[in-house]
């Protein structure tokens, strides 16, 4: 099992871990103890046998993405605990439930102490993309966590990890629906209100230097609101969603 296996680093390269800062890389690494697989638990300990931290482990230069700096006993309260705790931070800062916007970056990888994963919120549906093999094998628990913390404020969740993992991950992953099926969203950002289709997003990013790619859905109702807009594809968008750090990991 994943909680077996036993990661000792080099000494003095604990110092980062010591920091928080969420990374192990492979040349910090003394010695391992067992034979973990691509995704899987590890628990990672200093030159002194001190516990410092437990995440996801992955062969390359970055070995471990730490998940959590105190010892727990399942992936499932990796997944449900980190994505509660996003979600609560947006509630509290009033971006959930906002009467202007409802389209905004969910989880933000390492800002959020979930590495290798990055999800934004459109009003109802939920476009996730995976940098390690560890959260993409964690998918159906993190989608499972978003419809319990989300409830009826989740439509569906679209996985746009296609190019993003690497060869490691298995077979090739597709840009695919993991809950609900294909639909047309409305959001508004500013009170501005826009037609965006999932499959055809250039990036889910919310930087405030990204190209955001819309489809053109050209409808009469929107043409003859002139409080509403369509976003033509690549469009530049250097206002939309500078709502929180950026991580540019894509």
């Amino acid at each position: 099992m994943s909680s077996e296996v036993k990661i000792i680093l080099k000494s003095g390269k604990d110092q980062s871990l010591r920091r928080f800062h969420p990374w192990v890389f492979s040349g910090a690494i003394k010695k391992i103890y067992g034979h973990p697989s691509e995704g899987s638990l590890v628990k990672v300990y200093s030159n002194k046998d001190e516990f410092l931290g437990q995440g996801h482990y992955q062969s390359g230069s970055i070995a471990v993405r730490i998940l959590s700096w105190t010892e727990v006993l399942s992936e499932e309260e990796f997944c449900y605990n980190g994505i509660k705790k996003a979600i609560d931070y947006r509630k509290n800062t009033g971006l959930i439930d906002h009467p202007e916007t409802n389209v905004f970056r969910l989880i933000n990888a390492e800002g959020d102490g979930l590495p290798g994963l990055i999800a934004d919120y459109y009003n109802g549906t939920v476009v996730v993309q995976f940098h390690s093999t560890g959260m993409f094998l964690s998918r159906d628990r993190i989608v499972s966590a978003l419809q319990e913390i989300l409830g009826h404020k989740l439509l569906c969740v679209y996985d746009k990890s296609e190019g993003t993992l690497p060869g490691r991950a298995g077979d090739k992953p597709q840009n695919t629906y993991l809950l609900g099926e294909k639909q047309d969203v409305e959001v508004r950002e500013y009170g501005n209100a826009f037609l965006v289709d999932c499959l055809t997003l250039w990036k889910i990013a919310c930087g405030r230097d990204f190209d955001l790619s819309f489809s053109v859905l050209l409808n009469e109702r929107l043409l003859k609101n002139s409080s509403k807009f369509i976003a033509s594809p690549r469009a530049r968008a250097p206002t939309l969603f500078p709502c929180l750090p950026y991580h540019r990991s894509f």
